[in-house]
């Protein structure tokens, strides 16, 4: 965004955004953090005081209230509120705005404290331009329009944005960032690249979170690529050409949908898109779960959407369904592992996943869900789920499927 300077035609280059709660009279404004080197097509808030100062001198014409200041790096997530939280010396919340004699000493007093929170300093030093959520209350409720309105603040069109950020980009140069990445560490590699935080995707690879925008602009620069910004940073120009080139990306916005996106066919042949099985494994890392969910087309990411379990035939919100492996995780070889649309379907969590799971329940090779030895007798609760399930086809059985249900069998001793 950009803040129209006092008595000039100039703007002030900012990184904040602000969230309203529609019908309510609370509203928040984060600030990014200063970073970037000077003269880099990445810098961020490098006015960063300035832009706090006019923000809270010009929200003071609404007669509002600021009551709470907390800081919200990734750095400090795992903190308290508490912990996070901003004291204002000498002045504590609410501050109403309109009251302010001097607003570079309010600045100040939200700025100082941010050296202490998060570092790993004992006391003082630290980085004390951070990014901050700043909480405020109106007398009356208000909308974003009027609050931009209020800051004289500009959001830049699309066109000011470039596309194409991941354009000339093989699976080697991000393979190389995501190296520089770990030897680095988050906030070195940040820093060398002047990339910004993430606040839409993360790329995620074996145990390891990363900013996937900062990973795109490190590829480009060991690529020989220009690095001038500003970039778009939506699904088509981050996320989506990342997972073409097989890397799992978390859309931080919708946490259900799956690393690959949610069409199931990006899930097929993974070890051969990734050049090995190796590769593809790592790739999962601890998320092969939420793999298993976007080949079987319940990791779509809208909570509107809904999807049939593989036993019963009944139609359930996708949160209401299980990604089940057929044959046991543990007792799949990696090859096994990676074959996601087969080794595994939908099952609902009203009954048919626990039947199946402990052996009640298996599918026989014509996909007719039969009755397996249990391990105690069957009480009448479960005998009742079963009986409407017996001798019926199973809409989740495939020839593709069948070795696997033969496994689950062998194991149940079916």
């Amino acid at each position: 965004m950009r803040l129209r300077r006092a008595d000039t035609t100039d703007d002030i280059d900012a990184n904040f955004e602000i969230s309203v709660i529609n019908g309510s009279n609370t509203f928040s404004l984060t600030i990014e953090s200063s970073g970037g080197a000077t003269g880099s097509g990445n810098v961020r808030n490098p006015e960063y005081p300035l832009l706090l100062e006019e923000a809270l001198r010009r929200l003071s014409s609404l007669d509002v209230e600021l009551i709470d200041a907390l800081v919200d790096s990734r750095r400090v997530a795992q903190l308290s509120t508490a912990e996070r939280r901003i004291h204002v010396d000498g002045q504590p919340f609410p501050i109403r705005l309109s009251g302010v004699e001097d607003f570079g000493l309010l600045r100040r007093g939200l700025t100082r404290p941010q050296g202490d929170i998060g570092s790993a300093r004992s006391v003082g030093g630290g980085n004390q331009r951070k990014r901050a959520t700043l909480a405020f209350r109106s007398p009356t409720p208000t909308t974003r329009s009027e609050l931009m309105k209020a800051l004289s603040a500009t959001e830049p069109s699309a066109r000011e944005r470039r596309s194409g950020m991941a354009a000339g980009l093989s699976e080697a140069h991000l393979e190389a960032a995501i190296a520089d990445w770990r030897r680095m560490g988050r906030d070195a590699f940040l820093a060398h690249y002047q990339a910004p935080s993430a606040r839409k995707y993360v790329v995620v690879d074996g145990e390891d979170e990363m900013d996937a925008m900062a990973l795109i602009l490190g590829a480009r620069a060991i690529a020989g690529l220009d690095l001038e910004g500003p970039w778009r940073g939506d699904r088509e120009n981050v996320a989506d050409p990342l997972r073409r080139l097989g890397f799992g990306v978390e859309d931080l916005g919708r946490p259900a949908e799956g690393p690959l996106g949610p069409d199931p066919a990006n899930y097929v042949g993974l070890a051969e898109r990734l050049g090995g099985t190796d590769v593809a494994v790592r790739r999962m890392g601890r998320r092969e779960q939420r793999f298993l969910r976007g080949a079987l087309g319940i990791a779509t990411g809208d909570p509107n959407a809904v999807a049939t379990c593989g036993m019963c035939a009944r139609t359930f919100p996708q949160g209401f369904l299980v990604a089940a492996h057929i044959k046991p995780r543990h007792m799949c070889s990696d090859a096994e592992r990676l074959d996601l649309p087969h080794v595994g379907w939908a099952l609902c969590v009203a009954g048919c996943d626990a039947l199946f799971e402990q052996g009640y329940l298996g599918v026989n090779d014509e996909g007719q869900i039969i009755g397996l030895r249990p391990p105690a007798p069957v009480p009448a609760a479960l005998q009742d789920l079963m009986e409407p399930l017996l001798g019926s086809r199973a809409p989740g059985w495939s020839s593709n499927r069948a070795v696997y249900f033969e496994a689950h069998r062998r194991r149940h001793h079916g």
